[in-house]
């Protein structure tokens, strides 16, 4: 039984792959190939205009008839602007659906990372199979791809609306939007999917990425920001093609002197921030002094029961984390 169980999975195996390297010539489609189709979309392409005949010339014989009485012209008008007005709430009626339907329409960019979306997922799909798990998008992956094989909008924001009940939206706990940072080094603590890669960029350029935990927990440590405005960027690469998986932060860094209120114990000399130059941090029990200070007492730190010989400047890291 068991060898007949291995056997059916590794059948199964072999068909997921199978229709995995089918779908991967679908999904090399390029932007310019996927615009050529739709424009080739029989749908998409006007109909031609009937050629009429021309219709014989009819011969004009005037009628004379009675102008009409004023109260009937009145009551003929108060008809027609009531038939217009029927006809305006209908056409308003008629707008709601025509926006739904266009909600439901996906740019020739929006398809193509909903097409890389799937191939992700089938990977995922093919790999849960060969380890005989089961996998949760297991019944919205064949409506996805028949809705992008068909060019079926409603088919595919169905498979979205599926895949989205299964995932965790990607949320930041610890900053909101706009926050204002006073520290150049922050932590940035977010919930996700469990286990998926999530990617950072700051101000347009890739930092890191980290793997969720599998309680759906990531945080990304020591992110050094600059001075005045800083946009992050932090995506869910496994569920990249979904909006909620995508989030914009943008924090302002407004320039903070961690010494500030300190002073140095030898000099007795308050710290300046122009001074940031000629103060130091040691290494070892994390106050601050001047660095003439430092050498003058024998390459030292200046502070009681502290004898280390070395020390942080303003260039490195650690001379502005808090402790």
């Amino acid at each position: 039984e068991e060898q007949e169980e291995q056997e059916e999975q590794e059948e199964q195996a072999s068909l997921v792959e199978k229709e995995w390297i089918i779908d991967s010539a679908f999904l090399a489609t390029s932007e310019k190939e996927l615009l050529a189709t739709l424009a080739g979309r029989e749908e998409l392409v006007p109909e031609p205009v009937p050629k009429l005949e021309p219709e014989p010339e009819l011969e004009f014989v005037a009628e004379t008839e009675s102008e009409p009485e004023p109260e009937q012209e009145v009551n003929d008008n108060k008809a027609a602007n009531k038939q217009d007005k029927t006809r305006d709430v209908s056409a308003q009626a008629d707008i709601p659906e025509l926006l739904e339907q266009d909600k439901k329409r996906f740019s020739a960019q929006r398809l193509l990372s909903i097409r890389q979306g799937y191939h992700r997922l089938k990977q995922q799909q093919l790999r849960a199979l060969i380890d005989g798990h089961s996998f949760k998008h297991d019944a919205a992956l064949p409506l996805l791809k028949k809705g992008l094989i068909a060019f079926r909008h409603d088919w595919i924001l169905r498979g979205l609306r599926m895949i989205r009940a299964e995932v965790e939206a990607l949320k930041v706990t610890n900053w909101d939007n706009y926050d204002k940072v006073t520290t150049r080094y922050i932590d940035i603590i977010g919930t996700a999917a469990a286990g998926a890669r999530i990617a950072l960029k700051l101000n347009d350029k890739p930092i890191t990425y980290v793997l969720a935990s599998m309680d759906g927990h990531f945080i990304f440590n020591h992110i050094e920001l600059i001075h005045g405005a800083n946009k992050l960027v932090i995506t869910d690469e496994d569920h990249f093609f979904l909006d909620e998986n995508r989030l914009h932060l943008h924090l302002s860094f407004e320039q903070h002197f961690p010494f500030i209120g300190r002073m140095d114990p030898l000099t007795q000399t308050a710290f300046e921030p122009d001074q940031i130059k000629m103060i130091v941090r040691c290494e070892r029990c994390k106050n601050y002094m001047y660095d003439f200070s430092f050498v003058e007492n024998n390459n030292s730190c200046v502070y009681p029961h502290c004898d280390s010989r070395h020390y942080h400047t303003d260039e490195d890291k650690a001379f502005w984390l808090e402790e």
